[in-house]
């Protein structure tokens, strides 16, 4: 019996030997892990100095926050979809002046019910016509940039800045019309405030002094070279020249005026000059110094200037033959 306690007692001395071991050899996991992570740490770390900070242009200081304020123009169109957004008038400060119809009446599809005379919209209507003006004034000049470029007549820098220019118009024109739309204008009255300014375009510029509308067509592709050939020689002869018409099939109107209403025989003559010299251009691009407002009187001699000598034979000889007893307008033309 004491020998087996004596057996027992040597197989645990046994067993703790071999856990003491065990646990000496060995570090936890733990602590390996510690261990290998502070050798890296270690490895990757640069100390320097203060003085060699500063030798090294190296600033050490607390991060801190701040708030930078700035814009950035972006030129485009936002439009509203109609299928999706709902339109909410703003109130319209401003004085009744008509009422056309009472409580109780009959009223019928596009009646005037009242009449407001509201500065705040007269005043967008005018920059929305404004606008429009000076976004067209914009793009005719970024295409003859265009037109110019290719010419080598301008250079990269110019063509750039005038399609800024028409760019910007676009953005001022759309908040013109946004605004618009805000004062409850739908989208169709809005574009008929444009066809009542171009309607009144001529009506306008007498205002300005007296002009006798001229009528020339070119092909359309040589439209802007003309646009640009006619403010050339307004600048060099210190008139104002206006030009309008029906750019669509290079039909155009220009004016040649002076300002106040009447004018000195010799102001009288430079307008003149002014217009043989754009025929002399309109002819050799290959166009018609009348276009739709027919020869009449006044531009015989034109005619005989600008058609050959075979070709005003071939008209007489119709006339003739159409009206041998020269009965139809006589003395005019032919």
């Amino acid at each position: 019996m004491k020998s087996q306690w004596i057996r027992l007692a040597l197989f645990g001395l046994v067993a703790c030997g071999a856990c003491k071991a065990t646990s000496a050899d060995g570090p936890k996991p733990e602590a390996q892990e510690s261990k290998s992570f502070g050798k890296t740490e270690e490895r990757n770390t640069v100390r320097a100095s203060g003085e060699v900070q500063k030798k090294w242009g190296i600033d050490v200081a607390a991060a801190t926050r701040a708030t930078v304020t700035g814009g950035i123009t972006i030129p485009g169109v936002i439009a509203l979809d109609p299928r999706h957004t709902a339109q909410i008038t703003s109130l319209l400060d401003g004085k009744v002046i008509f009422v056309g119809a009472q409580v109780g009446d009959d009223v019928r599809q596009n009646q005037v019910l009242v009449t407001v005379h509201a500065p705040a919209l007269a005043q967008a209507k005018t920059v929305y016509i404004q606008t429009g003006a000076k976004l067209e004034l914009a793009r005719r000049e970024f295409e003859r940039a265009a037109i110019l470029l290719k010419q080598e007549a301008i250079d990269q820098k110019e063509h750039l800045r005038r399609r800024t220019e028409f760019e910007n118009a676009s953005s001022e024109f759309a908040v013109a019309e946004s605004n618009l739309h805000s004062y409850g204008l739908d989208q169709a009255a809005v574009e008929e405030l444009l066809r009542q300014a171009r309607r009144l375009a001529f009506n306008s510029m007498e205002r300005l002094g007296v002009a006798r509308m001229e009528d020339v067509g070119v092909p359309r592709g040589r439209v802007p070279e003309l646009l640009v050939e006619i403010e050339r020689i307004g600048r060099e002869q210190g008139l104002l020249i206006a030009t309008f018409g029906h750019v669509g099939d290079g039909n155009l109107h220009f004016n040649a005026f002076v300002p106040g209403r009447e004018r000195a025989d010799s102001e009288a003559r430079a307008a003149t000059d002014v217009n043989r010299v754009v025929h002399d251009i309109v002819h050799r691009f290959g166009g018609s110094v009348s276009a739709e407002h027919g020869i009449g009187q006044a531009k015989r001699g034109e005619l005989e200037r600008y058609k050959s000598g075979v070709e005003m034979e071939l008209m007489r000889t119709l006339k003739q033959a159409l009206d041998p007893h020269n009965l139809m307008n006589p003395g005019k033309v032919l």
